[in-house]
């Protein structure tokens, strides 16, 4: 989308915020903003006066006290901070592509005029540009984009600036982070133009920390073995467990379950885990799916996208998502990634400019989508300070698409772990879990050595067919992997005793 197609909906959406407004209340804020003779005007005439106004178009009226005073010249404080939304809105607009907040393109519905002109992200340009002045605050979001609450200096606490997200994601900054920057004041609104700090450090020097830390293998488990926990959990758990810093599948054939596995293993996480950092990245998902990621995981970082967000923005959300993971890393934690799906998210970078250039592989799959999914999954590590990445996506497989299955073998090999499903998740039904397919690489690494024997045992005595073989309730009913190892050699006996009676 370029800054065109941007104000056009912005203006579509003011024009039906007006229009939802009551034509006594709109003729109120008509005169608020300086429409002349706005109480004798109709509806759509009003309208497209306050939006021509609030845009900049035209002046407004100048205030006049000739004739009877109005009868009515209040406006409801839910219409003013609307507005004031729909500012800030245009405000990050003007921020986003960079064109500053020149005369005429100022948002002010109170009347004031756009001063000088702004450069945006101008770190080489002359000073006279913007205030030299150092402003900190915190990061946050108003009206759908990035904002800055200002804390210092303390005649602007409370103030709010806009921030362009290309400014934010150079930064490495997150909503929550406090940051320091130089800014500019346009049409009622400081502008961010050069970012100094991120929560008094440089930016951008976390991300780099991480990429050229050493890594080395994990050596910590990160989820434990849950007497009442979820069964499907249990069982890869106990027959595959994971370590912090690997690269996990949660892979099976379209509807067997993975998106729900993946909601346990951030359940199991929160509870048991109290500081690892959990962020979820959600790529063309429900809207129902995601309001109940953020319903029930209020602690985790959630960044998700929709059926409807195109896919420069999908991108987007993605690439927040590990952002934050890894600077959470960098800040010496433990952070569990935990993305649905990379399917979705192959197909939606397939459609990016960023794809360009390459080979088309099978399916139409570009080879750089190829190489971007390599190094989404494969940024899952432990360093060797001791904070680790963990990273959990779901994958289909067996759709019937060449797309999906080149993707599919490319990432096998990227992994270090699979949970692989198979069957069809039904109502009612467990999803059923493939043994032979799933693996874990290196576990002896980060298992004790009764650990290791008991999986060694498990192994031994064939509890991986466990569910094929109709033996899920003696996993339910165990206690620990220990426990479920007793009752697999304890029912293996029975069923030999009772072949030899036989």
């Amino acid at each position: 989308m370029d800054r065109a197609e941007a104000i056009k909906q912005w203006r579509k959406e003011f024009a039906g915020f007006l229009n939802a407004i009551g034509i006594v209340s709109l003729r109120t804020l008509g005169r608020y903003v300086g429409v002349p003779q706005a109480t004798a005007r109709k509806k759509g005439d009003l309208v497209d006066c306050i939006l021509a106004i609030v845009s900049g178009e035209r002046l407004p009226a100048a205030k006049s006290n000739r004739g009877a005073p109005v009868k009515e010249d209040f406006v409801d404080p839910a219409i003013l901070s609307g507005l004031e939304e729909l500012n800030f809105k245009r405000a990050a607009i003007e921020a986003d592509y960079g064109e500053g907040a020149t005369e005429g393109n100022g948002a002010c519905f109170n009347g004031e005029q756009p001063s000088d002109s702004l450069v945006l992200n101008a770190k080489n340009q002359d000073t006279a540009y913007y205030d030299r002045a150092v402003f900190c605050g915190e990061l946050t979001t108003l009206a759908g984009s990035y904002c800055v609450k200002i804390s210092e200096p303390r005649e602007l606490l409370g103030e709010k600036a806009v921030i362009s997200s290309k400014n934010v994601e150079l930064s490495g900054a997150r909503t929550g982070d406090r940051i320091t920057f130089h800014a500019g004041k346009q049409a009622g609104f400081y502008i961010v133009a050069e970012v100094l700090s991120v929560n008094a450090v440089l930016p951008g020097t976390l991300l780099e920390n991480f990429d050229r830390a050493d890594a080395v293998y994990p050596c910590e488990k990160l989820l434990s073995f849950e007497a009442d926990g979820n069964l499907l959990l249990k069982y890869f758990v106990t027959l595959f467990p994971v370590g912090k810093g690997q690269r996990v599948l949660v892979s099976g054939v379209p509807k067997s379950g993975k998106s729900t596995l993946l909601g346990e293993i951030a359940r199991s996480a929160a509870k048991n885990d109290a500081d690892i950092k959990i962020v979820a990245g959600l790529c063309e998902r429900s809207p129902e799916t995601i309001g109940e990621w953020q319903r029930e995981f209020p602690a985790a970082e959630i960044y998700a996208s929709g059926y409807c967000d195109e896919p420069d923005e999908q991108i987007s959300q993605a690439k927040k998502a590990l952002k934050c993971a890894k600077e959470y890393v960098c800040d010496g934690k433990n952070a569990l990634l935990l993305f649905d799906d990379l399917n979705a998210l192959a197909r939606a970078f397939n459609e990016t400019e960023e794809s360009a250039g390459g080979r088309t592989l099978a399916g139409g799959l570009e080879s750089k989508t190829l190489h971007y999914l390599k190094k989404f999954l494969g940024s899952a590590r432990r360093l060797k300070s001791g904070a680790s990445l963990t990273v959990f996506a779901v994958l289909s497989t067996e759709t019937g698409s060449p797309f999906d299955a080149v993707l599919s073998q490319e990432l096998l090999g990227v992994s270090s772990a699979t949970w692989q499903l198979s069957g069809n998740f039904r109502r009612g039904k467990t999803a059923i879990p493939d043994g032979a397919a799933s693996h874990v690489d290196n576990e002896e690494k980060f298992l004790s050595a009764e650990e290791s024997e008991t999986l060694d045992r498990l192994f031994s005595a064939g509890a991986e067919k466990a569910f094929s073989e109709g033996k899920e309730e003696i996993l339910k009913e165990s206690a620990s992997a220990q426990d479920f190892l007793s009752r697999i050699l304890g029912a293996d006996r029975e069923k030999t005793m009772q072949n030899a009676e036989k």
